[in-house]
Order: C-alpha cells, then structure tokens, then sequence
C-alpha cells in the first residue's frame, strides 16, 4: 500500500557531511487580532497551522505588520494595561504540535532560533520566556527567558539548544513565548518572528550533482541519453551516479541540469511539444522520466557506446533515502483555465507534503511494471526556483539502488484560451540517507567458457565462495551489443567450488556467431556481469586439441591438433583466478601440429586454462601441473 502522508513543515536542506532539518515559521500572510483588541484569544492558521493566543483582560497579542526588515507579519505582543504582582498581565503563544522525529536522519544535535524586536520606548518590564514541551502541551519547561528588554527598533536573533530529553526529539513537540508584567507599564511592543529548527545529523554525505556530466549512451537531451556523474557521494565512500533520460511523453528535455543557483541539486529544463490550447486542443499533457542509478567509483564500464544493455557497473543500494522535488508551481487562465506543473515517483514507500501546502495529490497508477504516485502543482507562480515548502514535496524510499521519477505537466484551456508554450524549470534534491550493508559480490567466477556441438551451445563456469548469493543469469546477443535473458541458475551457496552448465539450442537461431556473459545477482540486487564469450555455430577450424602429458610434469607440455590451413595462433595460459601467467606465438601448419608450451616450469601445482585463438575463433581447454 502506498501511502500520502502531511508534514508539519518539515523541510530537508544541505550542509557538507551532514542534514539539517528545518521546521520555519515566518507568519506570512493571515492576521490575527490585527485592529489591536485587548482580551483576545483564538487560533491562528499560518505556515504552520493552529497557533493558539491568549491574552489578558486588556492586554493585546496579535499577528500584524512586521516592522523594520521583518517578514511581512510577525507575532506582536502590544503594549497597554498595567499587571500586578497578585494579578499579573500574561500573554502566551503557543505553536501547534510539531513532529521531530528524524526518520532515518541520524540526528546528533537540534537547536530552536527566533528573531525579535523591541520597540524603542521606556518602563520596559515585560519578563519574556520560551518554553518547550514534548508531551503535547501537557507540561512545559523554560528554556530561554528575558526581563531586561533592549529599546533599540531592530532586530536580533536568538539561539537556543534543544536537548535529547524530556521527548523533544519526538512527535510531540510544541513551543510557546510568554510575555509577562506583574507592574508598571511599557510604552515599547515586543514582536517574534522566522522562527526555525535546526537538526544536524552526522552519517554519510548527501549526493549531489555538481559536477559536470559526461554523456556516455545515446544522443544528448534524448530518451536513451545516459550521463555520467562522478563523486555525487565523498563520504563514508565515493560513489558515482547515472542519469538516464528514459522516456517522454508530449515533452523534451531542453537542458540537463542547470547547475545555478541551487549547486548540488538536479534541476533539468522540460518543455511542452506543440502549441498549448491551440486549435481545437482543450486539454493536454506530458512528461519525461529519469532514473538515477548510484554506482560505486569508476565501476562504469562502456562497451558499445550505441547500447547501454552491456555496460558494467556495481550499483549501490541506500536506505532510507527521501527524494525532494522543489517549486511544483503553475498558474490559472483566465477562471476555469491552469498550467501547473507535475511530480512523479515510481515503487516509493510513502509521499509527504508540508502543512499548510499548495499542491494536490494525484493519486496512484500503474504503468510500465511501476507504481506510480503524482502530485500536481499549486495554480500560482512563485518568484524564481525556490524551495517554498507549500510546493515542496518529499518521496521516501526503502533500500534502492535506482530512482525512477517523472517531470511533466498539465494544461486545461477552460475559458483562458491559448497560452505559451512552456520551459519549465524543475528541483530535486536528495536528502537523509543511510547507507545499506554494503559488500561486494561475495561469488567469486572462476572460468566461464563455451563449446559448440550439435546445434546446442554449451556453458560452463566454475564459482567458488558463494556466499549470500541468488543466480546467475544468462545472457546471449547476436551482435554482442544487445543482449537478452536465455535462462537462470540458482546459486548453490557454499565455500567450495560449484560447477555450472547451461545447454543453449540454437537450432531455430538465426545466424552463426552468438555472443553469451553471465549476469551474477547478489541476494541483495547488486550485481555484475562477467567476461563476454562467443560461439560461432558452424563447425570449428581446428580440432582435436590436446595437451600432453596432463598433468604436466617437468615443465615440458605438447599440444596436438589439426588445422585446415596456414596460420598463425596465439597461446595464453590463465590461471584459475583469471590471471594470465604465460602467453606465447606459434606459425601452424595445414595438417596435423605439435606446438610446446614453453616456461610450464614457472607455473605453481594446480589447475590452469589455455587458450588457443586462431583467427576469429577460440578454443579453450583446462590442465593441470603437478609438482
């Protein structure tokens, strides 16, 4: 089941080596208790919803215009009424319930920071305090307080540490100011506002592109473009990634990844194909989809540069990584007419959205073997690329190695006719990982060869050290580009040697030349890809290989065979590791040969494979040395 889940303006930024959580309120836009009433109480719906005020009898607490450099409102606790010791003034302000749990964020330290504001004025003998509760509200505790308030019209900002105690860090967190008089009076307001959380936590860095890409598959900006990013993690290890343009729909990619302002984060152009709303058209929509592939350091291997079906890699799986898609905004036309902009994720284990939020949840489908999750844009434009959290949106994820998202959009003509055909700029982010039990493949491949006979093509392989280890899979090609699943073996498991064949019919095979590799599958979906081999399938050119004696005693070793013209074959003997250790040119002669291996005397006791290329063709036999 997949889930759709609200955040209470829980946003995940950047810091080297470490996470930083921030919880931000910045009392934009509503008033509460703006015309300055006294004896007000009620609730106040900002960026974080349900703020509750209450004030005395005549005193004032209200949301309204910030002064000086503020941001646009800002909490005010206004002068008037005088309080005495028995019947003191007291006004409170508290924040609704926020959530700090980390998730997967390994959380060493979190503080709470707040900017305020003392009016120039006199008789300033308010006692201010802060207080935090991680029960809800039921209890609370004093963390920072005040009784000598400067009058100076500016702004200062506060920082507090939240310590790991008393259920802070959990989901039951809530702050309030207090302002206080016992006596006297005051000519001078006192305002809070950009409130923020910090949490920083230590672990692994957080990945991030701004290198520049190498494009390594396919044209570029197309669908099958593969890029190359290197050193997108630096800590515990360094780890690559691959950017792949898988598909589109309706829309084009225009620019990979502009790098300014955000450093770091992806943010591709996509624009619409066509005219929106021209014609008869009164509704469309498109998208294009990436994957991102995390790899460990320069394991990219490319061999075909027109196919990335063979291209090796080890790929890294990372738990608990959240995927962050940035300014998911549009706009209306005319009153029944939109353009918004949407976000896609493909298999994640949950979506989140801040609160209060601007977008919609698109809901879930099905398409290409993929579970989908949408969220569509808010129909306003925000300034720049930014990283409001009312159009943010968060995917988390289990333990994964690829991403697969979509960047698109969704027009609606309505009564606002035809609009301009739109760039669009889009955001993503990674953020808040941990990394899985990494470990290479634990199978080690011993030998991987082929023989043909009979229309059938044989494979062998020998493994050793099989440990947590799934199947092989095996792979033929008629190019050796483009290669394709012919069958599966499962692991035997175990520390000893394991044998391996896989019969291949070829008799309604087009063709005479067949390229096999063996795809090696961990039980944790890493894999690689072993040695490419052909087969051709008419009959070979030589046969009848032997080599004698076997074992090989003293160093001396003859290998028989019959060629059916004059040519030149090369010799290479490799050990059972896949070393080769001796290597050697001989002219062979139509008829029957006898070529000695020179330097046996070399070789420690055990087995060994030689080979014997002639031309296109390659023959492989395995001996033995005995001491």
């Amino acid at each position: 089941m997949r889930h759709f889940f609200t955040l209470l303006m829980i946003v995940l930024s950047v810091t080297a080596f470490s996470q930083t959580v921030i919880v931000a309120e910045t009392f934009p836009t509503n008033k509460f208790n703006s015309a300055g009433s006294g004896g007000q109480s009620g609730s106040y719906d900002g960026t974080l919803s349900g703020w509750s005020f209450k004030s005395s009898n005549i005193s004032i607490v209200e949301v309204d215009n910030a002064p000086g450099s503020g941001t646009t409102n800002a909490l005010r606790f206004a002068t008037g009424g005088n309080g005495t010791n028995s019947n003191p003034r007291v006004d409170t302000a508290t924040s609704p319930i926020v959530n700090l749990n980390s998730g997967s964020c390994s959380v060493t330290n979190m503080s709470f920071q707040f900017n305020w504001y003392v009016d120039v004025g006199s008789s300033n003998n308010y006692d201010l305090s802060l207080q935090f509760s991680g029960n809800g509200g039921s209890s609370w505790s004093t963390v920072w307080s005040n009784t000598s308030l400067p009058s100076e019209n500016q702004w200062r900002t506060v920082s507090v540490n939240i310590p790991n105690a008393n259920s802070y860090w959990g989901a039951g967190f809530r702050y309030r100011f207090t302002a206080r008089r016992s006596s006297g009076s005051s000519t001078s307001d006192v305002r809070f506002d950009d409130i923020q959380i910090f949490a920083v936590s230590s672990g692994p860095a957080i990945p991030g592109f701004s290198g520049t890409p190498l494009l390594v598959q396919g044209t570029a900006l197309q669908p099958g473009a593969v890029y190359l990013y290197q050193n997108v993690l630096t800590s515990p290890e360094i780890l690559d990634a691959l950017i792949k343009i898988e598909a589109d729909s309706n829309a084009h990619v225009t620019v990979l990844d502009n790098d300014v302002p955000n450093a770091g984060r992806f943010q591709p152009r996509v624009a619409n194909e066509g005219t929106l709303g021209a014609g008869s058209e009164t509704s469309d929509k498109g998208w294009v989809q990436f994957t991102i592939t995390f790899i460990k350091d320069d394991s990219y291997v490319e061999n075909n540069p027109l196919t990335d079906n063979d291209d090796v890699f080890v790929a890294r799986t990372l738990s608990g990584l959240r995927y962050q898609h940035y300014d998911v905004d549009g706009f209306a036309s005319g009153t029944t007419g939109y353009f918004r902009e949407v976000g896609e994720t493909a298999n994640a284990a949950a979506v989140y959205v801040n609160a209060p939020t601007g977008l919609t949840y698109g809901g879930n489908y099905s398409a290409g073997g993929y579970t989908w999750s949408k969220v569509l844009g808010e129909l306003q434009e925000h300034t720049g690329v930014t990283s409001d959290p009312d159009v943010t949106w968060t995917a988390a994820y289990g333990a994964v190695a690829v991403i697969r998202f979509r960047l698109g959009f969704e027009f609606l003509r309505g009564d606002g006719g035809q609009v301009p055909n739109q760039e669009r700029e889009f955001a993503t982010e990674f953020t808040c990982l941990t990394y899985a039990q990494q470990s290479t493949l634990p199978v080690k491949l011993l030998s991987f060869t082929g023989s043909y006979h009979n229309q059938v093509a044989t494979l062998s392989w020998e493994t050793e050290n099989e440990q947590n280890f799934d199947h092989f899979e095996i792979e033929r090609s008629s190019n050796g580009s483009k290669f394709s699943t012919m069958g599966i073996r499962t692991a035997g498991n175990g520390s000893n040697r394991q044998a391996y064949q896989y019969p291949d019919d070829l008799t309604a095979a087009s063709g005479t030349v067949f390229y096999y590799r063996l795809k090696i599958v961990d039980r944790d979906g890493q894999y690689k890809y072993s040695n490419v081999i052909m087969i051709r399938k008419e009959l070979k050119n030589i046969n009848g290989i032997t080599i004698n004696p076997s074992p090989v005693v003293g160093g001396v070793a003859t290998v028989r065979f019959t060629a059916p013209s004059n040519s030149v074959a090369n010799f290479k003997v490799i050990d059972m590791n896949g070393k080769l250790v001796l290597q050697q040119q001989n002219k062979i002669y139509e008829g029957n040969n006898s070529i000695s291996i020179n330097n046996l005397d070399r070789l420690q006791a055990g087995f060994y494979l030689l080979q014997m290329a002639n031309g296109d063709e390659t023959t492989t036999i395995k001996f033995s040395v005995a001491r």
